[in-house]
């Protein structure tokens, strides 16, 4: 049985990105250019924030971010300014199992 402060935990929405890539399509992304990588990972940052909640450190805490937030924030060319996102590991867990469901579910159509 895992703490209770487990799916609590904030992980770091980059890795929250490879851990969904390789889960949801069984494999690690391949070497690839960093353009190419980029892409990856803001289409599944937008797949997440989809069906998982993406959360904002600012000065004053975390805060929710809607998806025209997201949007704007993974949108090239990436912003420097940009505050670090993160999902809790309960998020992401839920994210990536109805994620996967939706994949095999279109792949059966």
């Amino acid at each position: 049985m895992c703490p209770p402060s487990l799916p609590q935990e904030l992980v770091p929405l980059h890795e929250a990105t490879a851990v969904a890539h390789h889960l949801i399509f069984e494999r690690s992304p391949a070497r690839r250019a960093e353009r190419d990588l980029d892409a990856i990972r803001s289409e599944l940052t937008l797949a997440l924030a989809a069906v998982g909640r993406i959360l904002a450190r600012e000065a004053n805490g975390l805060r929710l971010l809607t998806m025209a937030e997201v949007e704007a924030l993974t949108r090239p060319p990436a912003r420097r300014d940009r505050p670090a996102l993160y999902m809790t590991r309960g998020d992401l867990i839920d994210a990536i199992e109805l994620l996967r469901q939706s994949r095999k579910a279109g792949s059966r159509m």
